[in-house]
């Protein structure tokens, strides 16, 4: 976005330096709400297959509370394991309030960078720490899973599982396509700031309210 020069903005890594319509998610990794209200973006919110299963998941009555593009351009390193969004309770496992369903605009593999998860981690992430050392003490762990994807198909996951975006090791960037769709009472106030690129530069003296961070990041755990 050449608006960000034009503006006198620096943009640095996270939420807290960044604006609503890009975030730099890690080095090399951009997400971006920019012009994503086009009709051109409207692909899976009119596709009756996706839709079908989205709604069988959150209810006929859920909505859209993010469009975005994110962008993992050649250097990308592998991000830290992270969950986008917390647990309504971290006393019980409650079913899916929010899911991402991801379109990417060309293949992935190995080499551009897929998304790696780990199946079977929802329920963990509720005590991190404490469940996912008793679930590799005992063995229960799942194998971690980075399927490849060919342009245009479709990976779907809840927002509370523990995934994580591989390095590009390629010479081209690696566009995807996100749609998170969500149960409408719920509101996600983590994943972009509130201030706008559009806006002139605030002094840092000036500066109020900062949101936290894009997403629950947790330390590597153990393989």
């Amino acid at each position: 976005l050449g608006i960000v020069d034009d503006k006198g903005h620096s943009m640095g890594i996270g939420v807290k330096h960044c604006f609503k319509e890009i975030v730099q998610r890690h080095l090399n990794r951009y997400e971006m709400t920019y012009k994503m209200g086009h009709q051109a973006f409207a692909i899976v919110p009119t596709n009756e297959e996706v839709m079908g299963v989205v709604n069988s998941i959150l209810g006929e009555d859920c909505v859209i509370i993010n469009k975005s593009l994110v962008v993992s351009n050649p250097g990308a390193e592998t991000q830290a394991w992270h969950s986008d969004g917390p647990h309504l309770d971290i006393t019980r496992d409650l079913p899916c309030h929010c899911l991402n369903v991801f379109v990417p605009l060309v293949d992935v593999d190995e080499t551009n960078g897929p998304t790696e998860m780990r199946p079977g981690s929802v329920s963990l992430t509720r005590n991190l720490k404490k469940s996912y050392m008793k679930a590799f003490l005992t063995k229960k762990l799942r194998a971690v899973e980075a399927p490849a994807l060919e342009k245009g198909s479709i990976l779907m996951f809840d927002y509370r599982i523990l995934h994580r975006g591989k390095a590009n090791n390629s010479e081209q960037p690696r566009p995807v396509l996100v749609y998170t769709f969500a149960k409408p009472f719920y509101i996600d106030n983590m994943n972009f700031p509130k201030n706008s690129v559009h806006e002139d530069p605030t002094p840092p003296e000036k500066k109020e309210g900062e949101v936290g961070e894009a997403c629950t990041v947790f330390d590597a755990p153990p393989k």
